[in-house]
């Protein structure tokens, strides 16, 4: 089984693989900078790296791999391609604080 995520929280807390993929937002320049380069905000493009696809089972994962490898081969694109896959170990975080109270030095 697969899930696509959007959110930490979404990926599980069990041994799992992932596809990872390239995103590119474009951002439209506003009108500053159109009428007066240098001024106001340029258009640009954010790249991110983005979680894409979350698998229970490593044979479900190469599969979608598989079809990912394929998809950018008919893009042209598996010089560079714009995926990744990983397997994923969660670790779990403890935080503790400690506090020790002694009189003060006068």
């Amino acid at each position: 089984m697969s899930k696509y995520v959007s959110h930490v929280r979404d990926i599980p807390t069990k041994e799992c693989w992932v596809i990872i993929k390239d995103i590119a937002i474009a951002i439209p320049g506003d009108e500053r900078s159109k009428q007066d380069p240098g001024h106001g905000y340029p258009e640009h493009t954010d790249h991110y790296a983005q979680v894409y696809e979350v698998f229970d089972t490593e044979e479900d994962f190469v599969q979608a791999m598989n079809a990912c490898a394929y998809s950018e081969h008919l893009a042209g694109g598996l010089l560079n391609p714009n995926f990744r896959g990983v397997k994923v170990i969660p670790y779990d975080v403890t935080v503790t604080v400690q506090a020790k109270v002694t009189p003060a030095k006068s």
